[in-house]
């Protein structure tokens, strides 16, 4: 045990010791405050001890030991007092409670044990009463020590469809508080959670134990089935194949090495004898190489039912919901159908109303404007205007009829040499 978890008991004085190690009265009526005073002290060091310890089980003998006097060497006298008033309090429980790693009972065997086990209480209780050989686990320290043990347990989990069992020899390898804890007080730990039906125990036909843990998300472990024991050996058979496998790879170097020694010694003849070795190793390689990767792929298949059963389930309730939204907003395909076809009349309907609109417009501006009447008065409009420009710029106005050969309209300048050629000829 290292130094910083070894218990020590408080520096106390020769005169304080003398009065704590000496004996309890007879009755504790005789001197109440003598009585207190010393089961307070014996009762905060007994919890002490076990918790710089991590030492949950506890019996008067194995406190002696711890709690004996560097100074006399002596032990206190009254801790099977102690030790009695601890159990009354509840702060200790009777080990024999949480050993009980029992496989599952049926109900018949369920009662007669909860009867022995009642009638051995009574009798331990009222009749045997405690002695100094009877052992007991500290209750707080179980409580802590077994959550722990299940915290660390959830951590090496990664399929839950297999890693929730767990064999009782890879169990014993777990480490709490950065150290293995024994076996004495894993059989503890592990028989308080199978009280709380945190975990349940398994006995295969050739005698091996298992631990099948509850899911973080049960309340309450399910009981231990063939499939658990075929998942175990399964693991099992893939761990041995590895630890094989890897023990030939190691066999197969120094193999090498050995013949390449004897190329160099020329020992051919050795050298070839090694040789043939190593392809029996290497034969047996790729066997077991083999076996692993169809192990392997079977354990992989295994656990990859839980995801597929997950995914299975998503889709289920996806649909499920999906249905039971459209249901509920009353979006059937008969629905929408007719939503199709009302809106197709509808948009029937506005285009008649539409080209009625239209056509009645049209009627309408041709009732009350004669469009003959109006071309013509826009001819006008455009003569009016013609000869208002022509005025405006002194040019003469624009024929308003088309030149003939026999008759050659008479102008202002013809009427105006006339009269000079009469005076010509008079001179």
């Amino acid at each position: 045990m290292d130094d910083d978890q070894k218990y020590k008991l408080p520096s106390i004085d020769e005169e304080r010791e003398n009065f704590l190690y000496s004996p309890f009265p007879s009755e504790k009526s005789i001197n109440p405050k003598h009585w207190d005073s010393k089961l307070n002290f014996w009762s905060k060091e007994v919890v002490e001890s076990c918790n710089i310890q991590d030492e949950i089980c506890v019996d008067c003998r194995r406190l002696q030991e711890v709690f004996k006097s560097e100074r006399t060497a002596r032990s206190p006298r009254g801790l099977q007092i102690v030790v009695s008033s601890l159990y009354q309090s509840g702060k200790l429980i009777l080990k024999t409670d949480v050993t009980d790693l029992s496989p599952d009972l049926t109900w018949g065997q369920w009662g007669v044990s909860v009867s022995y086990k009642t009638t051995s209480w009574l009798w331990r209780k009222y009749v045997s009463g405690i002695n100094e050989s009877t052992e007991f686990v500290l209750k707080e320290l179980l409580e802590e020590l077994s959550e722990e043990l299940l915290i660390t347990h959830y951590k090496s989990v990664q399929y839950e469809k297999t890693d929730y069992v767990v064999p009782w020899n890879v169990l014993k390898t777990y480490k709490l508080k950065n150290k293995v804890i024994s076996e004495d007080t894993l059989i503890c730990l592990v028989g308080h959670l199978k009280n709380q039906g945190k975990c349940k125990i398994g006995i295969s036909e050739d005698n091996e134990k298992i631990v099948k843990f509850k899911q973080k998300s049960q309340s309450k472990v399910d009981p231990v089935t063939s499939f658990d024991f075929e998942t175990v050996k399964l693991k099992r058979a893939i761990a041995k194949l590895t630890l094989d496998s890897k023990s030939i790879e190691k066999d197969l170097q120094q193999l090498k090495k050995h013949a390449q020694t004897l190329v160099k010694t020329n020992d051919r003849i050795q050298a070839k004898k090694v040789l043939a070795q190593r392809h029996k190793l290497e034969k047996k390689l790729r066997t077991n190489q083999n076996a692993l990767f169809t192990m392997k792929d079977h354990l992989g298949m295994v656990q990859e039912t839980e995801t597929t059963k997950l995914i299975t389930d998503a889709f289920n309730s996806s649909a499920t919901l999906l249905n039971q939204t459209y249901k509920k907003q009353g979006l059937t395909v008969e629905h929408i159908e007719s939503v199709i076809d009302k809106a197709a009349e509808a948009n029937e309907m506005a285009r008649e109303v539409s080209d009625a609109l239209s056509g009645g417009l049209k009627q309408l501006e041709d009732e009350e404007f004669d469009m003959d009447e109006l071309e013509r008065e826009l001819e006008q409009l455009d003569v009016t205007q013609g000869d208002e420009s022509t005025a405006a710029f002194g040019l003469p106005q624009v024929p308003n009829h088309s030149p003939t050969k026999t008759s050659t309209p008479t102008t202002a300048a013809t009427k105006t040499k006339k009269p000079l050629r009469t005076t010509q000829m008079a001179s």
